[in-house]
């Protein structure tokens, strides 16, 4: 029998289609539709615990070629620049997953993050026209965020906010960093106000 992954489909961003892996992401983008108009040339603004991370400095310089390609040039110096760019990002520590046949018996739903146990219960159940098992996947999903603002640096006027969602069987935000980021900038500025699904094939990440 055919097993039904509805949660799955709905909410797993790393899918397969054929032999092509895709990162799934929710992007939201605000923006000015005055804004961004002076010459295109920023600079990172990051916190202090930000300024001293190598993790940090790598998923910024893959921003600098997002924003290169949209016309964005980084310079060194604030005084140099119009805008000013600031980011943040994560992941959280999983969440236990059960996708379970309805043909068959029950079962208990754990969730479960970093540090901490995950009890899973599994049930049976007597199914129409003769014994059912209990029959279920069970994996777990993690979910991942970037966030990213663009600042006029004159003003401190917004003029872009971003946030992205994620969620898939990636642990860890760098391994698939590049999928992210790469979402973040698809059709950049975006849809005004608009929630979008976006999916990024991995083959074409920058990682």
């Amino acid at each position: 029998m055919k097993k039904l992954f509805l949660s799955g489909l709905i909410f797993t961003s790393l899918i397969v289609a054929g032999c092509t892996n895709y990162v799934r992401s929710d992007v939201t983008r605000f923006y000015a539709p005055s804004g961004m108009t002076k010459a295109k040339t920023f600079v990172f603004l990051p916190t202090q615990q930000q300024f001293q991370s190598l993790e940090y400095k790598r998923y910024g310089d893959l921003i600098t070629n997002e924003m290169a390609e949209e016309g964005f040039r980084l310079v060194e110096n604030k005084s140099q620049a119009n805008y000013g760019v600031q980011f943040n990002y994560g992941s959280d520590g999983g969440q236990t997953i059960i996708e379970q046949d309805p043909f068959f018996g029950s079962v208990g739903v754990g969730t479960g993050s970093r540090g901490t146990g995950v009890n899973v219960g599994v049930g049976t159940v007597f199914g129409r026209g003769g014994y059912g098992r209990s029959n279920a996947d069970i994996y777990t999903e993690y979910g991942r965020k970037l966030s990213l603002d663009i600042i006029e640096l004159n003003n401190n006027a917004p003029v872009f906010e971003g946030t992205l969602i994620s969620r898939g069987n990636a642990s860890s935000f760098a391994s698939v960093s590049g999928c992210l980021i790469s979402s973040m900038f698809e059709n950049f500025p975006g849809q005004n106000g608009k929630t979008e699904r976006i999916n990024v094939d991995t083959e074409t990440c920058k990682q």
